[in-house]
């Protein structure tokens, strides 16, 4: 098959470029497929008396995360963590910074642990300071400071709002929102909160408002389960609270991702740092998209869902849901074993760098060309990608797996390409980015098994 004509934009051959990229990006018999995992932290509710209690005894960083975390509130949160009542950790200036510290503590038990990169990282709710903080976004130091800040403006709002959220599990989504805005005409304050799955979504607003939607819900059907010493968070009651939190943010410096994070506001990563303090504005006050934002890791190929946290709340939703994702809960040791022994499996396999180069080369062949001075483009398009098909073709045949300095150099071809077609800035970004991602990915993980490897035979020399 002629593979040139087909790149430099004829139509002829479609179905045969199409098995060809299966070929060489999938699974199709081809180059292996590569595990690709998100992690996920959770958010309000997911809290209780005892959560990381035992990594506690176990690990010494998670000794050193809640030390860090004492210094900064300023008392016992471990205490508070591991003794108190439910009542007295479920307050809200309780709960969240705990529930910040329990997710931060178990990533970095899994980083010291396994240490493999995510793909992509997304919490729920209060989850996405977890996620901004294991991204590297946001210091812990200043993310306990600006939980607790935004805990103590919800207390205070609280009094004067007396609002509070619900959970509604069955029914249709359009059928509770019509009934939210049909209470709205009334002049009733109600609204969804949270798309948590297909068959379930957070309500919030004022308590007796929110009160009469529920016996609305119960009486066609749905489950309601309030939850306790809650604020009306992600609703518009949350406005006046957001404009005093929008000025808070603006002391802390804030940083560059190292793994992309998925935003609750808008279901897609985060563009860069300077959107956290508008983005975290908008998130008191705009509902969470969970629903779509596991709908676009899967769009993005990612193929399992870590949970980091307390519970497995997120890893339960997944598993209602039509996907094809596996969820894991990282506090469940023969779950946290499979995923890992997942993972050395793709590394073990000759060909995970050989789908960098692979992506590479479908990227050429299916991305449109904007370029109208047609015969440049031919002869510079077919030319550079002539080289990245002779670096995917020679590693093939040798059977060796490509350096990760080769597919780099891929890459770069690939950019060079993007730019002959005049591929609009942000589309071409994006695909650079996914690809590049892979490849940093497979490179970390390599390095990481070679160092398990490593320590293994040095325990066995030290026993022998």
């Amino acid at each position: 098959m002629d593979l040139k004509r087909i790149v430099v934009g004829q139509k002829e051959g479609r179905k045969k470029l199409i098995n060809k990229i299966k070929i060489l990006s999938l699974d199709d018999g081809g180059v292996h497929s590569m595990e690709k995992v998100a992690f996920v932290f959770p958010g309000q509710g997911s809290q209780y008396v005892g959560m990381q209690n035992k990594n506690y005894n176990t690990y010494p960083i998670v000794r050193r995360t809640f030390e860090e975390a004492n210094d900064t509130l300023g008392y016992d949160l471990a205490k508070l963590c591991f003794e108190g009542s439910l009542a007295e950790l479920s307050k809200m200036e309780n709960s969240l910074v705990a529930l910040l510290v329990s997710s931060v503590a178990a990533y970095r038990v899994y980083i010291e642990e396994i240490g493999i990169p995510p793909y992509f990282l997304a919490g729920h709710s209060l989850g996405e300071y977890s996620a901004l903080t294991c991204s590297g976004a946001i210091d812990f130091s200043d993310a306990i400071k600006i939980v607790k800040h935004r805990s103590l403006l919800a207390v205070e709002g609280n009094e004067k709002w007396d609002g509070i959220m619900t959970i509604v599990d069955g029914g249709e989504i359009k059928e509770i929102e019509a009934q939210c805005e049909k209470l709205r005409k009334k002049g009733r304050q109600v609204w969804i909160c949270c798309y948590n799955a297909s068959n379930q979504v957070n309500v919030a607003g004022y308590s007796q408002d929110i009160i009469e939607l529920e016996d609305q819900l119960m009486n066609k059907g749905l489950n309601i389960t309030p939850l306790l010493t809650s604020a009306p968070f992600h609703s518009p009651l949350m406005k006046e609270a957001a404009e005093t939190f929008s000025l808070y943010l603006k002391q802390f410096k804030f940083n560059d991702f190292k793994y992309p994070v998925i935003s609750n506001v808008t279901a897609r990563p985060y563009r860069d740092k300077n959107k956290i303090i508008e983005q975290l504005t908008r998130h008191l006050i705009e509902p969470v998209r969970w629903r779509e934002v596991i709908n676009y890791l899967q769009k993005m190929g990612v193929t399992s869902i870590l949970e980091l946290g307390s519970k497995n709340v997120l890893t339960g939703l997944l598993n209602t849901q039509k996907t094809e994702m596996k969820g894991y809960s990282f506090d469940n040791l023969p779950e946290r074993k499979e995923l890992m022994e997942i993972m050395k499996a793709d590394v073990s396999n000759a060909t995970p760098m050989l789908t960098v180069i692979g992506k590479c080369l479908s990227a050429v062949a299916t991305t449109r060309n904007f370029n109208p001075a047609i015969a440049d483009y031919k002869k510079e398009v077919t030319e550079k990608y002539n080289r990245i098909q002779t670096l995917y073709l020679d590693t093939e045949a040798k059977k060796i797996k490509p350096t990760y300095e080769q597919c780099l150099k891929a890459i770069l071809i690939l950019e060079d390409i993007l730019k002959v077609k005049q591929v609009p800035h942000e589309e071409g970004e994006e695909i650079l980015k996914e690809i590049a991602r892979d490849a940093r990915h497979i490179a970390e993980l390599q390095k990481r098994i070679n160092e398990k490897e490593e320590a293994s035979i040095n325990n066995i020399k030290e026993v022998g």
